[in-house]
């Protein structure tokens, strides 16, 4: 049975309201969704704002911390690191980490431990500028006024023999600051059955210079 003219005209009315209506829905929905999106990006800048103020808020007194670790690293320094001349800076270091080898070599009871090579870099000057980047990370700030020079360490021993030795350079045994940039350590022979294997150690490591001051020349 055919529609009538009116009946198609309320018809087409209908079509037309139920699509206005799906528009109407889908852009509602999508405006919900991005009203979502923007209270969740809000909610987020008000716990960083929360952050950082609390960060400014404690500002003075991390600063007031900061101080008083560098005159605590200064007077470490002070007390436990002798001055150096640099032209002798070198060879002090070779004799006083051979020396230490052979104190854990005796200590640990290890014959195997022991020197493979020791390279010395060139002398780096100390820093003035910003942060310097390299293989340990950002240099930390109260070092940089000391020059640095990289060891190019190789051992050779048993595993605990190496970590005592790591313990040692970090007690000052050397007399100097000293920085592991990273430790590579592999088997020098076949894996032997009920026996600590035997590695081979590499160590660059970068030590640093107390250096001593030239005094001022006084006139008569």
């Amino acid at each position: 049975m055919g529609l009538n003219t009116p009946m198609k005209i309320v018809l087409a009315v209908v079509i037309i309201f139920l699509i206005g209506i799906g528009f109407y829905l889908l852009d509602y929905q999508k405006k919900i969704t991005d009203l979502k999106q923007l209270d969740n990006t809000l909610r987020t800048k008000r716990d960083q704002l929360k952050t950082n103020e609390e960060r400014v808020r404690r500002l003075p007194e991390e600063l007031k911390k900061r101080e008083k670790l560098k005159a605590q690293l200064d007077a470490l320094i002070k007390k436990q690191l002798p001055t150096e001349n640099p032209k002798v800076f070198v060879t002090n270091f070779l004799r006083e980490i051979e020396s230490l080898v052979s104190q854990e070599r005796s200590a640990r009871k290890d014959p195997s431990f022991k020197i493979i090579s020791l390279a010395p870099g060139p002398l780096q000057p100390a820093q003035t500028g910003g942060d310097k980047g390299g293989e340990a990370g950002a240099t930390i700030d109260a070092l940089k006024r000391f020059p640095t020079q990289l060891f190019n360490v190789q051992l050779q021993g048993k595993y605990k023999t190496c970590m005592f030795f790591l313990h040692s350079l970090a007690q000052l045994r050397l007399k100097r600051l000293v920085t592991i940039n990273k430790i590579n350590l592999a088997p020098s022979e076949g894996p032997q059955y009920g026996k600590s294997p035997t590695l081979n150690i590499v160590i660059p490591m970068t030590a640093y210079l107390h250096e001593e001051k030239a005094k001022p020349k006084t006139s008569r």
